[in-house]
């Protein structure tokens, strides 16, 4: 998708550690802010689940001892919703301290159980860009079948009766960023329902991912299968106009990006 890379060093030096460990915080979150003049800002961090899962405890935008790296933020020009045209942005890359859960079984990969939101150090910029013209739109899956002649319907859900019928779902995203979750439809291998997404920005440029799941909760699974993805850039369709495609484990997708206000 259409995206602002911005590329800097960070040197940390091991004195501002001890200094750090005095106070409790165990390394640093590295964390980019960026802003236009309709101040709608783009932030790293909010984007960015940092304290549900095991990281690394020095890499990326970590730093937990002295180290020199080059990191890159990727900023989705559509989170800045800004008019099509010359803009200068407003950079701040700042060291938020940051507190490991205490667990020894581990070395190499954390969690974070803190985030301070007091930087210990930060820097300051402004950089130029064009930004392309945005839609605001909403997508509609108005139905979906699977196929039952490429695919067996009952490989999905395994219970302790025996096998089942997928528990469907479908869910978009745009580019990398997570839009929505249609409901769940339990025991099915057909959508009848139109469902439409909560609305977002993208540009012709940005890619729209549809992905069709079996929802799997229980004791014998560990996450959704899936069924099938579909990807294709903003510019592939004809906005406000239905269309229906058949490819892979699908008989058919009915579905619609429409322009919202």
């Amino acid at each position: 998708d259409k995206r602002v890379k911005l590329t800097f060093t960070v040197e940390m030096d091991s004195i501002v550690f001890t200094k750090e460990h005095l106070r409790g915080f165990d390394g640093f979150l590295i964390d980019v802010k960026c802003s236009g003049k309709n101040q709608k800002g783009f932030c790293l961090r909010k984007r960015t689940d940092y304290t549900s899962n095991y990281i690394p405890a020095n890499a990326g935008f970590i730093f937990s001892a002295k180290d020199s790296r080059t990191l890159t933020a990727n900023i989705p020009i559509r989170s800045l919703e800004l008019d099509q045209g010359n803009h200068s942005l407003d950079l701040e890359i700042i060291a938020l301290p940051i507190r490991f859960q205490q667990d020894t079984s581990f070395n190499r990969v954390r969690k974070i159980a803190f985030i301070s939101d007091k930087p210990v150090a930060s820097i300051e910029g402004t950089i130029s860009i064009v930004t392309p013209q945005l839609h605001k739109v909403a997508l509609t899956v108005h139905s979906l079948a699977i196929n039952k002649d490429v695919v067996d319907i009952h490989k999905f859900d395994f219970a302790l009766g025996g096998s089942g019928l997928p528990d469907l779902f479908w869910n978009v995203h745009c580019g990398t960023d997570f839009i929505y979750n249609c409901p769940v439809q339990k025991n099915a291998i057909t959508l009848k329902k139109a469902y439409t997404s909560t609305p977002f920005l993208c540009s012709d440029e940005d890619w729209i991912t549809i992905g069709i799941y079996d929802f799997d909760n229980g004791p014998f699974n560990v996450q959704d299968d899936v069924v099938e993805v579909w990807k294709s850039r903003i510019s592939d369709f004809k906005l406000n106009q239905i269309d229906t495609l058949s490819f892979g484990n699908l008989s058919h997708i009915v579905l619609q990006l429409k322009q919202v206000k």
